[in-house]
């Protein structure tokens, strides 16, 4: 009898009927192991298309958010609904987030169009990805002192200046190929942040209005805001040369295959 069954206090319980969901268990660990290479990837597949879908769908509704604030107020302060539009591009936040969902709904729609083809190019992405660090990086060290948003406006504030950049940041990690960056393409993506700051002083001029006080020319005069550019495309560009050294790095120490089987296939040097 000792043989066959557990002592319990209250009754005696055949040790095959314990055995038995113990075997199981290994039994379905053993087949998840033995998946063919093209199942996993498959998974692995199907599980990036939701995360783009979700990244995208939020990127666009925090940007819709933030338009109806800025709407809102402009009404509010009795001024043109046009103006809170205004507004809204004359933001590098907004710019950089616009770029950003662009990106996932480009991966999202998978479409051989040449704009999809744009947007999913490794160089494409990773421009994108020196812009919206950017946005997180200045608005923690710098910006997000000079205001306190409530409500509504909190949860825009967090969703574009800290979702967004750790879902892209995620997005650029596991899903981007390896090895297709050049060092010459850091000093290319100084264009777009460079042809912000000239809108910005235009607007400036025109309306009076700076988005950002460190390009303020009214407080701070033309020759410190020149200073300040300069300071700004140094930083764009130091970014900008970390990701292309990180990529290289990534490129080795993953394995070979894997950053170009569950990326996207109609991506071209």
């Amino acid at each position: 009898m000792e043989n066959s069954f557990c002592i319990s206090p209250k009754r005696y319980v055949p040790k095959t009927k314990l055995i038995q969901p113990t075997l199981l268990l290994i039994h379905n660990s053993y087949e998840l192991q033995l998946l063919p290479a093209s199942n996993q990837i498959g998974i692995l597949m199907t599980l990036r298309q939701i995360y783009r879908i979700f990244s995208a769908v939020l990127g666009w509704s925090a940007l819709g958010l933030q338009l109806y604030l800025l709407i809102a107020i402009a009404v509010k302060n009795e001024l043109p609904p046009i103006t809170g539009v205004m507004k809204f591009f004359d933001y590098f936040t907004i710019l950089s987030n616009i770029l950003v969902a662009t990106v996932f709904t480009a991966l999202c729609a998978r479409s051989p169009q040449k704009w999809s083809r744009f947007f999913t190019h490794p160089k494409v992405k990773t421009g994108v990805a020196v812009y919206i660090f950017i946005t997180g990086l200045v608005y923690f060290l710098i910006l997000r002192h000079t205001w306190n948003p409530k409500g509504l406006a909190l949860v825009a504030d967090v969703l574009l200046h800290y979702g967004m950049p750790v879902l892209y940041g995620i997005e650029w990690l596991l899903f981007t190929p390896r090895g297709r960056l050049r060092w010459q393409d850091a000093f290319r993506w100084l264009v777009f942040p460079l042809g912000f700051v000239l809108w910005a002083l235009f607007w400036g001029e025109v309306f009076g209005f700076y988005p950002y006080p460190f390009i303020d020319v009214t407080a701070l005069g033309y020759p410190q805001i020149l200073l300040n550019s300069f300071f700004m495309a140094v930083g764009f560009l130091g970014l900008g040369l970390v990701l292309v050294v990180s990529d290289r790095w990534l490129k080795k120490i993953l394995p070979a295959d894997l950053p170009d089987r569950i990326a996207e296939s109609q991506v071209t040097r």
